[in-house]
């Protein structure tokens, strides 16, 4: 190759070679012979006098080029050996820590070159905007806020001094697939220590997690498969949890001991997870107890939704393994996920009509055994509480509730009695006694020691409105001026709520009624105790209606519903037959809440 491309450049040059020859022999002598190969062509170039020249160019040229950027690269990498640089991305939740922490900067309130941003990063904020030097209108607070951050602007870099340090920040911004964006900040610090780094990092963490004190931080995944803080709810205490005696106890103890039973675990040669399958009416609480056990263990919760549009076996196990230690894992309605219910059903034992529909309305392609494989499986991710709720308990295959996988099953039923009275109690406050013994069964009702009493006042406004007047014109006063109902609750005496608690109790008929109805019914009345309790039967015929008509509808589309099989009758007997085969699943413990 190397010879014919000289041998090209050969028979380009025969052209020029006679005017070179003429000029350097005017005298018509003999003509120079045309190099025919590379050492003639060689010789034939150093024949000239200027090519030396060029060549002396050449290497002296290079020389110094190599040279500068020698002498330039060491200089930067001098330069750069006295600088730390850091790079966060959007992707990952340190780099929300940054940001909230620049935002707290006051040197970002200075520049002359900012981005204003109400962007929360994870963080819980009111969907109000309070700008410096604005007036919070009289039903607002600060809390209802969330304040103006000034940020650098993209592609700009601003320095400033963290704690005799030298930094500077600079944010990037670039475009990735189907019109996302990426996000990238990086700090320069001045400093060859990377003791600066850890302070920077703790420094942000703590900014970040004080506006999240009192708050559990929930996780989702986005479009791409990768976990982002969407937000965060108020810590909810366990007092608030209103179930029959010992299920919230032991339930939070049993999460307490797995937490810290690692090296048991191990030394056993156990996977080290734990599931809880809670199971039960709907509105009986599941997801709130989930709620106040994240709060109480300080544990993010990581909701994972099987119905989400392009998941498939290999998303979900990707998602379960990145998934951290000392984190809650929540599957809610577990056995809504699929059309049919998770099971072990082929769909292509369905005719061609219900395969279409069920392809049509299910997005979610999550199968049974990936799911399993997920939960369980060799690469299934460790040190997690896997917690999945579900309406129909009998629609789950066994191999997902089997003991391993869902090692401990709770009931949710519906509300006791005593159920009925708790949530009573803690809905409606209560004034401390006025008897230092704890006593105030004999306290006068008309006493006026400020704080204790059950006064006129306090029975009015705990009255409804349509009764308050003629309440007071009974007892002598004047008729009220006004007629709106009270904001706050009245603060009742002990006794005096318990016996408001024991009525409402009384009224409300024992497991008929789910917690949510009942919550439902005093929220209408919040501030309104006696009338909670006066319309406590009423609320029940309503729920009765409501639900005997729920009923009545469901009835009538099952009878509007062409009574088809899905299958050919040969077949369902085969499948029939196969499950008489079939062992009987193994027990599983199962503690209820009823």
């Amino acid at each position: 190759m190397f010879a014919q491309s000289i041998q090209a450049i050969t028979h380009a040059l025969n052209g020029t070679m006679a005017a070179l020859q003429n000029a350097s022999d005017p005298a018509g002598g003999a003509p120079v012979a045309a190099p025919t190969d590379v050492s003639s062509l060689f010789a034939f170039l150093l024949s000239f006098s200027a090519l030396h020249d060029w060549i002396k160019l050449f290497i002296i040229g290079g020389a110094i080029e190599t040279f500068r950027r020698f002498v330039s690269s060491m200089y930067y990498s001098f330069i750069e050996s006295f600088f730390l640089t850091i790079r966060f991305e959007d992707e990952d939740e340190a780099f929300s820590w940054m940001m909230v922490w620049l935002a707290r900067q006051k040197t970002f309130q200075r520049v002359r070159d900012l981005q204003i941003s109400t962007r929360s990063w994870g963080l819980n904020s009111g969907p109000a905007v309070l700008i410096p030097g604005e007036e919070m209108k009289d039903s607002e607070s600060v809390e209802d806020k969330k304040n103006i951050a000034f940020l650098p602007s993209f592609d700009v870099s601003h320095s400033f001094i963290y704690k005799g340090y030298w930094m500077r920040a600079t944010r990037s911004q670039r475009h990735i697939r189907d019109g996302a964006k990426n996000e990238t900040l990086i700090i320069r610090v001045l400093s060859r220590n990377h003791d600066i780094v850890n302070k920077l990092l703790l420094d942000a963490k703590k900014t970040y997690e004080s506006e999240e004190q009192h708050r559990v931080p929930v996780y989702i995944a986005d479009a791409y498969n990768n976990w982002y803080r969407s937000g965060s709810r108020p810590k909810r205490p366990m007092e608030s949890i209103v179930l029959d005696p010992g299920v919230k106890d032991m339930l939070i103890e049993d999460a307490k001991d797995f937490l810290s039973s690692e090296a048991w675990y191990t030394e056993r040669g156990i996977p080290f997870r734990r599931g809880y399958l809670l199971y039960g009416v709907p509105g009986s609480g599941k997801t709130s107890l989930i709620h106040a056990i994240a709060g109480a263990l300080n544990l993010d919760i990581y909701v994972i939704s099987l119905a989400k549009r392009g998941l498939d076996d290999s998303s979900l196990n990707e998602l379960i393994c990145e998934l951290p230690t000392r984190s809650i894992a929540l599957m809610e309605d577990i056995d809504a996920a699929f059309t049919r219910g998770i099971t072990r059903e082929d769909s292509s034992k369905t005719d061609s009509n219900s395969n279409s529909n069920s392809n049509n309305n299910r997005e979610s392609n999550v199968t049974l055994s990936g799911l399993l494989s997920a939960i369980d499986g060799v690469a299934a991710q460790e040190g997690r509480l896997l917690f999945a709720t579900t309406n129909k308990y009998t629609a789950l295959d066994p191999a997902l509730s089997r003991p391993g996988r869902m090692d401990l099953h709770i009931e949710f039923g519906y509300a006791s009695k005593w159920q009925a009275e708790e949530l009573f109690k803690r809905f409606y406050p209560s004034r401390p006694s006025s008897s230092p013994s704890g006593d105030d069964d004999n306290d006068d009702d008309t006493d006026d020691l400020p704080g204790y009493p059950l006064t006129k006042e306090d029975l009015y406004s705990a009255t409804p409105a349509p009764e308050k007047e003629a309440l007071l014109l009974a007892n002598g006063d004047p008729k009220p001026s006004f007629t709106r109902y009270p904001r706050a609750a009245p603060n009742l005496r002990p006794h005096v709520l318990q016996s408001l608690a024991t009525r409402f109790a009384n009224a409300i008929p024992d497991r008929e009624l789910s917690m949510a109805a009942l919550q439902g019914h005093l929220m209408t009345f919040k501030s309104r105790p006696v009338e909670a309790v006066d319309r406590a039967a009423e609320f029940v015929e309503k729920e009765r209606e409501r639900v005997k008509a729920i009923e009545g509808k469901k009835a009538a589309e099952q009878e509007s519903v062409p009574q088809t099989p899905l299958v050919p009758t040969a077949k369902v007997e085969e499948l029939e037959k196969a499950d008489n085969l079939k062992p009987p699943p193994q027990e599983t413990p199962i503690i209820a809440a009823v």
